[in-house]
């Protein structure tokens, strides 16, 4: 009986390479981040008014931090930016008969405060 369970283990000479750590942020060869810090620009009246004084409003990914939302705004639109402000926008899960039956993705805002005298042309609305 104990020769039909017994497996025959061949020995091999494979070296064994350590796994590499995941990158938070995968960089292409140009260095180009902004596609995957910047979602779009955010259109509301409130964003709209801030523009004339310099202050643009975007949609980024929840786990960037100012320095790479600066680095993405200044390679997208090659302006200079004078400060970032961000925000974290609370997501509320949506239930049905008090289940829940969905967490909505966390995102948050950017408010990009440009340079004296620069400007961004998001399109026409």
């Amino acid at each position: 009986m104990s020769a039909i369970f017994s497996k025959k283990i061949k020995k091999t000479d494979e070296v064994v390479k350590p796994i590499e750590a995941k990158k938070s942020h995968v960089v292409s060869s140009s260095g180009d981040i902004s596609w995957q810090v910047l979602r779009h620009p955010h259109y509301s009246e409130k964003a709209t008014l801030m523009e004339p004084s310099g202050k643009y409003v975007f949609i980024i990914n929840s786990n960037v931090n100012k320095t790479m939302v600066k680095q993405a705004i200044e390679k997208s639109y090659s302006v200079s930016v004078k400060d970032v402000n961000i925000l974290k926008i609370k997501s509320n899960a949506i239930k049905y008969r008090g289940r829940i039956i969905r967490q909505p993705q966390k995102i948050s805002k950017a408010i990009v405060t440009l340079k004296e005298g620069q400007k961004i042309n998001l399109g026409s609305r």
